[in-house]
């Protein structure tokens, strides 16, 4: 798990209140203690990649920080 957060950090830091808000669209309407749970989840997994993303970041160095690298 930690490999995966390392590897894709600013990716769930980006992406995880979009997931969170497209599973709130499955939550039923009267399930509000659900839809809390979910927002504030997702909510939590978005801060806490922030912060890492905050504490790891350089800023004297040169080259880019905290990239994705893909295959194409």
């Amino acid at each position: 798990m930690a490999e995966i957060m390392e590897k894709y950090l600013l990716s769930i830091t980006i992406f995880a209140p979009t997931i969170g808000a497209i599973l709130l669209m499955f939550v039923p309407k009267h399930s509000t203690g659900t839809m809390k749970a979910v927002a504030a989840l997702s909510s939590l997994v978005a801060l806490i990649s922030s912060i890492i993303v905050t504490v790891r970041y350089n800023p004297a160095g040169a080259a880019f920080q905290l990239e994705e690298k893909m295959d194409w």
